[in-house]
């Protein structure tokens, strides 16, 4: 049964009933509004130029910290991911990627015991500004740029802790050894 919602997502507590009899009566679950058929719901985008990275530097208020983090938001309805991918990289840090420079990078879970999500990965090379970085969405406080040695340094010392961040880093860290 839905509990709450808004533009973005649904929350239910569903029963769920195990095999032996287990149950629990308000198993939670966050929804996603805009699906597509593989349960992608997101996509989070890795620029890369001139052999660096970037990253947002934002304050997430559920944990009440700063965090570092690529580009990412949600797909719109009927929106191809790696459109989607390409739309929040220029909305949210001024780059523009051309189709045949953004890599599927795979997929991920958010947290796949609660959210009933896929996010779509992309690295985007040889991105080309098209404004200034201007910190105009709700958190956004830097774009840095660093070397993928200072991306993994920071990765390994917890500066970085968001999933699809840390998976997009490492990806191009193992695609660099290749």
């Amino acid at each position: 049964r839905r509990i709450a919602e808004n533009q973005v997502f649904d929350v239910y507590f569903d029963h769920i009933v195990h095999e032996g009899g287990a149950e629990v009566p308000t198993y939670l679950v966050v929804a996603p509004k805009a699906v597509s058929a593989d349960l992608v719901t997101g996509v989070s985008v890795l620029p890369v130029m001139g052999g660096r990275v970037g990253l947002l530097r934002l304050h997430r208020h559920a944990i009440g910290a700063l965090t570092w983090e690529v580009p990412r938001g949600f797909v719109e309805v009927g929106e191809p991911a790696a459109v989607s991918a390409a739309r929040e990289l220029e909305e949210e840090v001024g780059l523009r990627v051309a189709p045949e420079n953004l890599a599927d990078a795979g997929f991920m879970t958010p947290e796949a015991g609660i959210i009933a999500a896929r996010v779509a990965l992309f690295i985007a090379r040889e991105c080309e500004p098209v404004r200034a970085f201007a910190a105009d969405e709700m958190g956004h406080s830097a774009f840095v740029w660093f070397n993928l040695e200072e991306a993994l340094t920071m990765a390994k010392s917890s500066e970085i802790q968001d999933p699809s961040t840390l998976l997009l880093i490492y990806r191009l860290a193992i695609d660099a050894l290749r």
